[in-house]
């Protein structure tokens, strides 16, 4: 479990993936105003491996995000929840 918030409520909430280009307007950054408010949630993730062979494991992996005041006030729900199950093949 994982309590989310930013360093001062009067810093900005970044998103992106990073600087992107050396040149033009596009860095590869945006930002939510925090509008005062620095609690972005709690997160609850999990994650398992079987291995069946040694060429061949699944792993699967669950997460969940409790969206704290940040988060409702720019996004109309608060709960986000994001899994997958990946089968892998090793050669």
């Amino acid at each position: 479990m994982h309590r989310i918030a930013l360093a001062s409520p009067r810093d900005h909430w970044y998103v992106g993936s990073g600087a992107t280009q050396s040149r033009g307007t596009n860095f590869g950054f945006g930002t939510l105003r925090s509008n005062g408010r620095a609690d972005l949630g709690t997160a609850a993730e999990m994650s398992a491996e079987y291995t069946f062979s040694r060429n061949w494991s699944i792993n699967a992996f669950l997460g969940a995000l409790r969206g704290g005041d940040l988060v409702r006030t720019n996004f109309r729900s608060r709960t986000l929840t994001f899994g997958y199950i990946e089968n892998v093949l090793q050669y």
